[in-house]
């Protein structure tokens, strides 16, 4: 009786230390660099903000690159955001810089040009169009033809 004890929590401690292994590997996974990847596709800015309004199933979760001007650039203690688009139309591209790859956008600044690659993780349709439509792209980099 006393050795099943011992048995039973001998697995129950062994099954505890793989699963907290797990989480931590989990938890603590690194992310794929995509600043040496070649894009699937490439786009100017406005016809990119035309092909969303239409076909929306290619883009996501596909690395894409991106020319545009800079309407925007937004800094917070971790992270940067670079928002594609003109300041005349409600649409725009936001681009979250890889924290690997953000000294590469410190000389940049609004209105400049720029090309930029990355993950399209979300889009905003707006039919009517008041409000524009928007694309959001994550692991951003300077994208180089």
């Amino acid at each position: 009786m006393k050795n099943n004890k011992r048995t039973f929590a001998i697995i129950a401690v062994a099954i505890v230390i793989i699963s907290i292994s797990f989480v931590w590997e989990y938890i603590n996974k690194s992310t794929k660099d995509y600043s040496q990847a070649t894009p699937e596709s490439s786009y100017d800015f406005a016809s990119l903000m035309k092909k969303i309004e239409t076909d929306t199933t290619q883009l996501r979760n596909h690395l894409i690159a991106v020319n545009g001007h800079i309407k925007m650039i937004t800094k917070d203690s971790d992270n940067v955001t670079i928002e594609l688009g003109y300041d005349s139309i409600m649409s725009s591209i936001t681009c979250q810089i890889d924290k690997r790859h953000v000294a590469d956008f410190k000389a940049l600044n609004e209105g400049n040009m720029v090309g930029i690659k990355g993950i399209v993780s979300d889009m905003t349709i707006d039919p009517e169009s008041i409000f524009g439509n928007t694309l959001q792209m994550t692991y951003c980099s300077i994208y180089k033809k």
